[in-house]
Parts: structure tokens; C-alpha cells; sequence
């Protein structure tokens, strides 16, 4: 539960949306000198441990009409590897563009058709990324990934993204499909009905939310065939589970469970199966998001059709959740969660109202509090990182799930 959970297409956000265009040569561009708070990445052992994130800024903010990028290269459209540190890449008009978390470049990486403009998501080693579920891109081009427009369900398999999973629409059976070619397809099916299904940060296996063959629902682990099926978390029939993601240690699921108008947000440890609600709502909880450091998740909550969305942020350092943005150009505005950059800087994005259309990329540092405009008017935003491969935790067989 990306984060994961996907979108449906959005509108094609305009180039004049933009400032000016730099020479027609370059597919780079230097942008203004880097925003103060814009730091190098921090390790998640060197964070503050005695103070509360800035309730109001106490670092600059950026004015939220003068993004750090500007302008877009003209010229050729080129595949091109992760930036060190890695980069953010968006959709404008038809050209897929990576942009470094610095603003220092920026880069056209290719030219998308119709039916290829819509969500992206990188593959866990940044090589490649699924366009619109339809169309797998990496340095060979493009090719067929096998699935049907509109699959909102699909993650990549770790370690290396080789392959992509998906529940088929009737949730009867899962399928992986190779990422080198899309009419490869077998079956890893282990639930009688599969709502949700990824593979875990280690490579070493899958989880599944759904029902399983004695009637039961929740959450269950299985190997990377599908095999060795156990329940991880059990839930009442009048809960459903909507998101479910894995944080970056692999040591804890993350899962968005809903029954009625409450939403709730869980946290599983994966080794002895226990269950802490981080967060509940009486509107729909979404895009949870875990932080690269032991607790630290972010995610948005608000309905999307009549009012704005606020995203949260749990703070480890302090056992609480902090608003995103408060005392920023951010506050009072649709926020939703985009990634964490390092284990104080979060990217979000950011529309004047509800959650769909062009967005603005900002990113926001928990340390400061404060808020920087990376780019505005934008379509289908993402984060291209390395995503580290993490060890898989021994579930204790004597422990029995708890029940949702």
C-alpha cells in the first residue's frame, strides 16, 4: 500500500504551466542554486531524538510561485540511469522528465504515447518502470507488460524487479508476468480470493490480503511460488483491507483496513504478529507510506470529491503524528504523500483542492519544518530510488494472528 495504492489516469498538465524553456540543445539543465532545506540525506541513526517537529517554520519556505525548477530541456528524449540520490520524474504534456531531488538536473528520459501517459512506478532497483500498467520502459525501450489498462493492483518482485504481480480483476488468481517480456505469465495464486498481493522487500516471499480456502480473511504469507501458506492477521468479514505495504527494513506491514465510515491504519510486525493502530478517521485513510526509519510512516486522510486531503506524518522520535506543512504554503491545501527522500524529508504533492489533475511537487523536512517547491503543474508524479533488499524476518509458527 504503495506507499503503493494507484490513481486512474490524469489530466495532461500543460507546458505553459512553466516559465520558459532553456536552449534547444541540452537535455540537462542547471536550475537555480539548491533551497536551504535541501540537505544531504540523513541516516535514520543520526536523527534528532529530543525535539518536535517545527509546528510553525522555522527555516524559509518557498514561495509557491517560484519552484526550484523553472524551465524544462528541450532536445532529445533519452533513457538514462537513477541519478545519484535519485530523482523525481513526472509527465508533461507527452515527455516522461526526471528531475534530481536537488533541482541541479533535469532530463528527458522519453516520448510516451496516448495510451502510455498515466501512473508510474519504478522497479525496485530503478531500472525500469511500469507506464499506465500497460508498458514496461527501461534501456531496451518499450514493450507490452502484459496487463490490461486500469490495473491499479500491480507491485514489482523483489529483489530486482524481473517480474511484475497483480490479482486479475475477478481477485480468483494472481499472475506474475516477466518484466523482459509481458507474455510470459504464471500463476502464484495461494488465496481463494486475492484483494491485494506484493512481493516482500527480501525477494524471499509473497503477502496477500483476501480469503482463503477455509473461509477465513486477512493477511497471509507465502514463498515466492506461492507455497508454505500462513495467516499473518485475521480480520472480521465486515472489514475490508484496502492498502498494504512493507516498510524498507521488511521487518513491518503496514495495512489500511476499512468497516463502515471508520478507516484505520495498522502496523504488523512481521516477526511476532502483533497489531498497533497508528491512526484512524472517519474519512478514507490512503497512500500510507513507511519511512525509512523503525516507526516513521506517512499517510493522507481526507475525501477527495468535496474537500482537501491532509497527510500525516508519525514521528518516531516522539511517538506522535504531525501534520505536513503546517505553517507552510502547504497548509490549507490537498496534500498526499509522494515518498520519503531520506529519514527527514518526505516528497508530497500538492493541488489546490481533491486529488486529481496537474500537482505540484514539494518536499517537506520534518526536521525544520519547512517546505520547498520543487516543481509545479505536473502529471503523474513519482520517486525513482533505490530500494534497498531487506532481510526477511522469522515469523514465530507458535504465535497466533490477531484479529482485526
Amino acid at each position: 500500500m504503495t506507499p503503493r495504492s494507484r490513481v486512474a489516469t490524469r489530466s495532461i498538465g500543460l507546458l505553459a504551466m512553466f516559465v520558459a524553456l532553456v536552449a534547444p540543445a541540452a537535455c540537462t539543465v542547471n536550475a537555480p542554486a539548491t533551497r536551504t532545506s535541501l540537505v544531504p540525506l540523513i541516516p535514520p541513526d543520526q536523527l534528532p531524538i529530543t525535539s518536535l517537529a517545527a509546528t510553525s517554520t522555522t527555516a524559509p519556505s518557498s514561495d509557491p510561485n517560484d519552484p526550484v525548477i523553472a524551465a524544462l530541456p528541450e532536445g532529445d528524449c533519452v533513457y538514462a540511469d537513477v541519478l545519484a540520490g535519485g530523482e523525481a520524474t513526472f509527465i508533461v504534456g507527452d515527455r516522461l522528465i526526471g528531475v534530481s531531488l536537488d533541482g541541479a538536473t533535469v532530463r528527458c528520459l522519453a516520448r510516451l504515447t496516448l495510451g502510455q501517459i498515466g501512473p508510474i512506478e519504478w522497479s525496485p532497483v530503478a531500472n525500469r518502470a511500469v507506464l499506465n500498467a500497460t508498458t514496461v520502459f527501461d534501456v531496451t525501450g518499450m514493450r507490452a507488460s502484459g496487463f490490461d489498462p486500469g490495473t491499479t493492483r500491480i507491485e514489482w518482485q523483489y529483489p530486482v524487479g524481473d517480474g511484475l504481480i497483480a490479482p486479475t480483476p475477478s481477485d480468483k488468481t494472481l499472475v506474475r508476468r516477466s518484466a523482459a517480456d509481458g507474455s510470459q505469465r504464471s500463476e502464484l495464486t495461494f488465496l481463494a480470493r486475492t484483494r491485494l498481493a506484493l512481493s516482500h522487500p527480501s525477494g524471499l516471499a509473497l503477502l496477500a490480503a483476501g480469503r482463503a480456502g477455509d473461509g477465513s480473511t486477512g493477511v497471509y504469507l507465502a514463498d515466492q511460488a506461492g507455497q508454505g501458506v500462513r495467516p499473518l492477521l485475521f480480520t472480521t468479514d465486515d472489514r475490508s483491507l484496502d492498502e498494504m505495504v512493507v516498510d524498507q527494513s521488511g521487518r513491518t506491514a503496514y495495512v489500511v483496513s476499512a468497516r463502515g465510515d471508520s478507516f484505520a491504519l495498522h502496523r504488523l510486525s512481521l516477526a511476532d504478529l502483533s497489531v498497533v493502530e497508528v491512526a484512524s478517521s472517519q474519512t478514507p485513510v490512503l497512500q500510507a507510506i513507511p519511512g525509512p526509519s523503525a516507526t516513521s510512516v506517512a499517510w493522507k486522510s481526507g475525501l477527495c470529491n468535496s474537500t482537501t486531503t491532509t497527510t500525516w506524518v508519525f514521528d518516531d522520535r516522539v511517538g506522535t503524528a504531525a501534520t505536513v506543512g503546517a505553517g507552510t504554503p502547504l497548509e490549507g491545501v490537498s496534500v498526499a504523500p509522494l515518498g520519503w527522500l531520506d529519514a527527514g524529508r518526505l516528497a508530497v504533492t500538492a493541488r489546490p483542492i481533491g486529488c486529481d489533475g496537474p500537482a505540484d511537487i514539494w518536499i517537506w523536512n520534518l526536521l525544520d519544518g519547512s517546505a520547498t517547491l520543487l516543481v509545479k503543474s505536473v502529471t503523474n508524479p513519482a520517486l525513482r530510488l533505490l530500494q534497498p533488499q531487506a532481510a526477511m524476518p522469522l515469523v514465530d509458527p507458535a504465535v497466533q494472528p490477531q484479529l482485526l
